[in-house]
């Protein structure tokens, strides 16, 4: 998943960057923090794109735990593989190692 960083131009396409999942939430992700992970997808790899999701901007203030500048998504749109909690699948991978 990725969040489109500037508008799309014929010559230079456009500039995205990862979206990494804030830790304890289903569907709140945040930007990549390492500057070098930004990318630039050409015009001719446009067809890379599926489909916008519907997202919300976190302001902070929707809750006491809301992370602020973070994206929310919308669950339906969000693939089934991603809306897991962060720390289950710590979890789970713990369970697995002891096995």
């Amino acid at each position: 998943m990725i969040e489109v960083l500037e508008d799309y131009t014929e010559e230079q396409g456009v500039s995205v960057i990862p979206l990494v999942k804030v830790e304890g939430f289903k569907t709140v992700f945040h930007r990549h923090l390492d500057p070098k992970e930004v990318k630039r997808i050409p015009r001719e790899e446009m067809f890379r794109f599926s489909h916008r999701m519907p997202s919300y901007l976190l302001t902070g203030e929707e809750a006491h735990n809301a992370p602020k500048g973070c994206w929310e998504l919308d669950p339906a749109a969000t693939p089934l593989e991603l809306l897991q909690v962060v720390t289950e699948a710590k979890e789970a991978e713990v369970e697995q190692a002891k096995e």
